[in-house]
């Protein structure tokens, strides 16, 4: 199995590790518009850790292209270390639900889940998805999967 987290408060994914996605359509996913999950849009910043750009280059092009700022993180933290652990005890807890004991199950639901998740509130902060819903201004939503493509290319 395999767990992808964009950041602590947006959206997850699971896949087994031969079905791995590209980034480019697991970022279209996280980012595109959804039924059962207000999140979405091309944030104005990334903060990315060194081996992920160096690993995935042609996301450099979406400065250029989709006006995004990425920045090197400087620490974990900055990458969302911390929230891994979140994440996997979130995984477990769903994962005792019937429905949601295998990749599939969880998958199907995964909008729910993470709406779920992002609206409790952890004492220390507003809930996630009041902070995304306040945020101006928003992310550039492309939900063309083409168009979103393109994004990735290097400009001529």
């Amino acid at each position: 199995m395999v767990y992808f987290s964009i950041t602590k408060w947006t959206t997850f994914q699971l896949y087994y590790t031969d079905e791995v996605p590209t980034i480019v359509d697991f970022l279209y996913n996280a980012w595109r518009e959804k039924t059962n999950f207000e999140f979405c849009g091309i944030p104005k910043t990334l903060i990315l850790g060194r081996h992920v750009v160096e690993r995935f280059p042609m996301i450099y092009n979406l400065e250029p292209n989709a006006g995004v700022n990425i920045e090197l993180a400087t620490n974990g933290f900055a990458t969302g270390i911390r929230s891994l652990k979140d994440w996997e005890n979130n995984i477990a807890y769903y994962s005792y639900y019937e429905n949601y004991k295998n990749i599939s199950g969880f998958q199907a639901n995964v909008e729910i889940i993470c709406r779920d998740l992002n609206l409790r509130n952890s004492g220390k902060s507003e809930p996630n998805l009041l902070k995304w819903v306040n945020n101006q201004p928003k992310g550039k939503l492309v939900n063309d999967q083409a168009e979103f493509e393109r994004l990735f290319e290097s400009q001529k």
